[in-house]
């Protein structure tokens, strides 16, 4: 997935974003990241949920313990 971006800019963490955009994916100040990822995750679901496949978004069990992502 890629984003095309006719002007390039400077993301807030001071790296150069090119013009796909996907720096946006790996940047941890990249603002909007978690909508991406919960919107993300919703098509997916949809998907699945149409072709019949039971889905739980996220469930707890696949939280690491030792605190990190």
């Amino acid at each position: 997935m890629n984003l095309r971006l006719d002007v390039l800019h400077q993301c807030q963490c001071g790296a150069q974003v090119d013009a796909r955009g996907s720096h946006s994916f790996v940047c941890k100040q990249a603002p909007g990241k978690a909508s991406q990822h919960h919107a993300l995750n919703d098509v997916v679901a949809r998907a699945f949920s149409s072709a019949g496949v039971p889905v739980v978004e996220e469930p707890a069990s696949l939280c690491r313990t030792d605190g990190t992502n």
